[in-house]
């Protein structure tokens, strides 16, 4: 079995407000190895992107703040190491690509110079040695022309062009774990599969763990091994991606999945839909968030939230109903 690079324990964040603290992500347990891709999806306000940020340890300061859990990178526990600790990891063992390409290049400086830094940032390079890395990296991202590229500046190119320089800058200095924040949202479908495509490549080419938080499934169907399914802040389904696709448990995996397009499906198609929203976090009560919008909705899921709870080695699911109907199973087997 591949070595473990991420180890997400019992991991809670909060967000400050008016009202007093409200709890964002809630209990999540994740973890990744070494070459594998895990993909988190969820509808938007499900926390998936503030669990990113609090793997990276980017929480804006005194606005949210990790409230319990461990993160441990191949053994270390990145949410109590100090904060000039971090700064020495961050972009050199764990690194981000983050939505907007455009937001996260700086508009005033070249791109060589914005390479140059998060490269001399963990590695003493310099002079020709330093430039010879910085086209070496675009070369990998399949950026053309790379030394003319170097001079440019963010404006001047478009936004598959940036999100690939993004990309080189995020594995500069050759992370063991790269988090992709929705690496694909601002693009059109042709650069989107280039995108996950050179993602794909760099993974194979140096072995590193990949995280990726979509809301879409045909980016986990195209890139991942397991996938968590997230509500509310709260992990409520996780499994290989073919066991997912094949035997979804939880009642809002199965709305998720029937949102997608399949081969063959017409697009004129009138898709399902899942009625109502993501409930806002104050008004989250006791039970199960998804309660007001289930179908298979019992007295308890009001009452309590329910447990996690493995069906196999590679699939649990947090659901009353799932549940249920595993333990019907077991018996009908059983008899």
């Amino acid at each position: 079995m591949s070595r473990l690079v991420l180890d997400v324990r019992n991991l809670s964040t909060a967000v400050s407000t008016r009202k007093g603290d409200l709890t964002i992500v809630d209990d999540l347990n994740l973890k990744v190895r070494r070459g594998e891709t895990v993909a988190i999806i969820g509808e938007s306000g499900c926390g998936k992107s503030l669990a990113a940020l609090s793997l990276m340890r980017l929480l804006p300061k005194g606005r949210a703040r990790i409230r319990d859990g461990e993160i441990r990178l191949e053994g270390r526990d990145l949410a109590t190491l100090p904060e000039r600790d971090i700064v020495r990891l961050r972009g050199r063992d764990i690194a981000m690509i983050f939505q907007d390409p455009m937001s996260a290049l700086n508009p005033v400086m070249t791109i060589g110079r914005q390479l140059e830094e998060a490269i001399r940032a963990h590695v003493d390079l310099k002079g020709e040695a330093l430039k010879a890395r910085c086209i070496e990296l675009l070369r990998l991202v399949h950026i053309p022309d790379p030394e003319t590229r170097l001079k440019e500046y963010p404006h001047r190119l478009s936004g598959g062009m940036c999100q690939r320089i993004a990309i080189a800058m995020a594995i500069a200095c050759d992370p063991r774990l790269l988090i992709a924040d929705e690496p694909t949202t601002a693009l059109d479908v042709t650069i989107q599969a280039q995108v996950l495509q050179l993602l794909q490549e760099l993974k194979a080419r140096t072995g590193m763990a990949l995280l990726i938080i979509t809301h879409d499934f045909g980016v986990v169907a195209e890139m991942a091994d397991r996938v968590v399914v997230m509500y509310a802040g709260r992990k409520v389904e996780e499994g290989v991606v073919r066991d997912i696709f094949r035997d979804p448990r939880h009642p809002y995996t199965q709305g998720l999945l029937a949102l997608t397009l399949h081969p063959g499906q017409s697009r004129a198609a009138r898709l399902p839909e899942i009625r109502g929203v993501v409930p806002p976090y104050e008004a989250r009560g006791a039970g199960c968030p998804f309660a007001d919008r289930c179908d298979k909705v019992l007295d308890v899921c009001r009452r309590q939230a329910p447990a996690t709870i493995a069906l196999t080695v590679d699939h649990e699911v947090a659901c009353w109903a799932a549940e249920l109907e595993s333990e019907r199973y077991v018996v009908a087997v059983d008899n």
